[in-house]
């Protein structure tokens, strides 16, 4: 258990920018797209693109290479007001097969009091749109503080989510009340059989306002909490159980807190952090990219005293941070969302148009941001960062050519694989009905190609 940072290291701005890392790998950045409106969730979607959420109601697609936003879909009843808004999403395990999205949104009602809920969206590759929604979970209490709220599917298939405690602490120990729990439903909304307390989403209890959530590669699953002014946690999320929130911060080691976490089986957080650091997205990164992070949570921050990327190493039980480190900070600002790219890259969004980030926003913020490893080179021995071409493209013959020979797979609007390619420099899509595919190469660059 830690409560303090051990190591802090600056990083420099932008991609002409790097630092050395553990003096084995060598970071560098890449502003990916700026002016965004605060973006608040990211996820890297099989065409190659991120997908965000920004908290004014706009779902978009966002090309990693040259930036391009495409706005897909405006939820129109969003209440955009303190923290509240568009927030978390993810796809269905199974997307785009089955084309399902899946995200939480604050509305107010005809009294003007804030609601959070859950929707299903469909997603329609043709249109490049969403549509369809339908609403899963709803009257989460919500307010301008504490909304939560993050969604992850676990290997079970099961969606599981955050919830804040809506600035009503007694929430939060009250298993009648969804308010300040992980939750955990079927992917059509219904409540699984198994959770720990019947006819109940409720997975576990007494978080505050946990604002990251994430498995790693055994399947444990870990959230970021926010405390009050002070203990700011990461937690192992255990079924059934009790995390201590109003009545404990952190861990148990106040006179009252020890005899409540006694009598009630409370579990105590992996770290805390006093002053607070308001943690927000974290991510489980295993990628051999950069060795150094192998086995570690990332976590990001956002008050004055974080704005930063944090990398905790953890044992091998999962149930340990064996060590921290402090990176980037104060480089960008409040940093909210962050996802997993392909190459072991990571992405990560600013919120700086917040009113808390006002004392750090630029003209083009807000901004998603790609930290990577120039020096690493695949298993395949392409080179990381090259971007293939194909020409012509469009190809009116459906005939393409490569400008280097090329290991991948053509997937056409629908994410179904069509063809699988072995170093080489053609791939004829003339027989095949529909006019645009995606080629993923083994290194993760992803090149759409057209007929016309």
């Amino acid at each position: 258990m830690l409560r303090l940072s051990l190591i802090t290291l600056l990083a420099l701005l932008f991609s002409i920018d790097s630092i050395s890392l553990f003096a084995q790998t060598t970071l560098k950045t890449r502003v990916v797209a700026d002016s965004l409106r605060i973006p608040w969730e990211m996820r890297l979607g099989k065409d190659g693109y991120l997908w965000i959420t920004e908290r004014n109601g706009t779902f978009s697609r966002i090309d990693t290479l040259t930036g391009a936003k495409h706005v897909i879909y405006r939820l129109r009843d969003v209440r955009a007001q303190g923290e509240g808004g568009l927030l978390g999403f993810d796809f269905h395990p199974y997307f785009p097969t089955t084309p399902y999205i899946y995200a939480s949104y604050v509305y107010s009602t005809i009294n003007a009091q804030a609601l959070e809920r859950i929707v299903r969206l469909t997603y329609l590759p043709a249109q490049d749109t969403l549509t369809d929604q339908q609403i899963l979970l709803d009257n989460i209490r919500a307010a301008n503080i504490h909304n939560g709220s993050r969604l992850v599917f676990g290997p079970d298939r099961k969606l599981y989510i955050t919830t804040g405690d809506a600035a009503q602490p007694n929430l939060a120990l009250d298993t009648t009340a969804l308010n300040g729990k992980v939750l955990r439903m079927n992917d059509d909304g219904s409540i699984p059989n198994d959770n720990p307390f019947q006819n109940s989403y409720i997975w576990s209890f007494g978080h505050r306002n946990a604002q990251g959530i994430c498995f790693d590669k055994n399947g444990r699953l870990y959230a970021s909490e926010h405390g009050a002014q002070t203990d700011d946690e990461v937690n192992l999320i255990q079924k059934g159980r009790n995390y201590g929130w109003p009545i404990v911060e952190g861990f148990c080691d106040e006179p009252a807190e020890k005899t409540y976490c006694d009598s009630n089986n409370v579990v105590e957080p992996l770290i805390a952090w006093s002053p607070t650091l308001a943690p927000s997205s974290i991510v489980y990164y295993d990628h051999e990219a950069i060795p150094d992070w192998r086995g570690s949570i990332l976590l990001v921050t956002m008050n004055l005293r974080g704005r930063d990327l944090r990398v905790l190493k953890m044992n091998e039980n999962g149930d340990s941070i064996t060590q921290e480190t402090v990176l980037f900070d104060q480089n960008f600002g409040r940093i909210r969302a962050m996802c997993l790219g392909n190459m072991g890259k990571i992405y990560i969004a600013t919120s700086n148009q917040e009113a808390n980030g006002r004392d750090v926003v630029k003209p083009d913020d807000d901004k998603i941001i790609e930290i990577y490893n120039p020096g690493y080179t695949s298993r395949s021995n392409y080179q990381a960062n090259t971007r293939f071409l194909a020409y012509p493209n469009p190809a009116e013959s459906g005939v393409f050519q490569f400008t280097q020979p090329i290991t991948g797979v053509v997937y056409n609007m629908i994410g179904a694989e069509m063809l699988q390619l072995k170093h080489t420099d053609q791939v004829d899509l003339s027989d095949r009905s529909g006019q645009i595919y995606f080629l993923r190469t083994d290194q993760g660059t992803v090149i759409k190609l057209v007929k016309p």
